[in-house]
C-alpha cells in the first residue's frame, strides 16, 4: 500500500516542537519499513508551514522581536531535516495564507522587490530535490498519489467540513482550520469526503495565537493517506496527538 504523509499547519518557528517531532517519528517509521505493506511515497505539507509573524498585517505583540531572517532560518532548518530524513521521497509544499503574508507585505510596502523576494527563493527550493510546489489561490489543488483525493490549504467553506464538501463536491484534505474534522455526503452515484487533521502549532505561544476570544478548538495531529497502487482507491487516518505527547498508529504507541 502506498502512503502519503500529511503535515498540517506548523507555523514555524511557533510550532509545537514535541508534537512536530512525534509526527516525523511516525513518518520515519513508515519510511524505514517498520510496517509491513506500507511504503511512504509522498509527504504533503498542507500550508502555513511558516508563520511569517514578522510581516503580519495585524500588528505585533510588544514582547515579540523575532526577525524575519530568523523565521526563515528556522523554516530552512526543518526543510533540511525533511530532505535528510526522507531522501528520494516525493514531497509537496502547498502554500498557505501565512506564506502569502510575505508576498502581500512586499506588494504593500516594497513593490520594487516584487518577484525578487519570494518563499521559493527564501526556502531554497532551487536546490531541493523531489519537491512539487502548489501556489496559494482559489484554484489550488494537488492530487495525492493519483487517487481521487485532493489537497489544498483552505477548505471550500470555513464553517465546517460538511459545508466544504457540499461546496467542493470532491474528496479533499485541507489545513488552515487547526481542527480535526470530517464530513461525507453520498449522492446517487458517488460519495465525497472532506477532512482536516488538526495542526502542529504551539497554542501556548499566546503572543502569536492569542487572538481568539475563547479557548481555541484546535487539536494537535497529522494524517496518513493510503492508496492502492492498482486501483487508486484511498483511505485515511487522522492521527491525534495526546496531551502527554503520545499517539497511536497501526497498533503501536509512539512517544514524543
Amino acid at each position: 500500500m502506498h502512503v502519503a504523509f500529511l503535515i498540517p499547519d506548523c507555523h514555524i518557528p511557533y510550532h509545537d516542537r514535541k508534537a512536530y517531532a512525534l509526527a516525523l517519528k511516525v513518518a520515519k517509521a513508515i519510511h524505514d519499513g517498520e510496517f509491513q505493506n506500507l511504503e511512504l511515497k509522498e509527504i504533503v505539507i498542507l500550508g502555513d508551514y511558516a508563520d511569517f509573524y514578522a510581516v503580519n498585517s495585524h500588528g505585533k505583540h510588544p514582547q515579540m522581536n523575532q526577525l524575519l531572517s530568523e523565521e526563515i532560518d528556522f523554516v530552512n532548518q526543518e526543510l533540511n531535516l525533511i530532505d535528510e530524513m526522507f531522501c528520494g521521497v516525493d514531497k509537496t509544499f502547498i502554500f498557505g495564507n501565512h506564506e502569502q503574508r510575505l508576498e502581500r507585505f512586499v506588494e504593500n510596502y516594497c513593490p520594487t522587490l516584487f518577484g525578487l523576494t519570494s518563499c521559493i527563493n527564501l526556502f531554497e527550493f532551487h536546490r531541493r530535490r523531489n519537491w512539487t510546489l502548489c501556489d496559494y489561490g482559489p484554484k489550488q489543488l494537488h492530487r495525492i498519489l493519483g487517487s481521487q483525493l485532493y489537497a489544498r490549504h483552505e477548505p471550500f467553506s470555513m464553517s465546517s467540513a460538511m459545508a466544504s464538501v457540499k461546496k467542493s463536491m470532491i474528496n479533499l484534505v485541507y489545513g488552515h482550520v487547526h481542527r480535526a474534522e470530517e464530513a461525507t455526503i453520498t449522492g446517487a452515484l458517488n460519495s465525497y469526503t472532506n477532512f482536516s487533521v488538526g495542526w502542529l502549532g504551539d497554542v501556548r505561544k499566546s503572543q502569536v495565537f492569542g487572538y481568539t476570544k475563547t479557548p481555541p478548538n484546535w487539536q494537535l495531529g497529522f494524517g496518513v493517506v493510503y492508496v492502492n497502487p492498482k486501483t487508486r482507491q484511498f483511505s485515511f487516518d487522522k492521527i491525534m496527538i495526546q496531551s502527554d505527547y503520545t499517539c497511536f498508529f497501526a497498533g503501536r504507541i509512539f512517544e514524543g
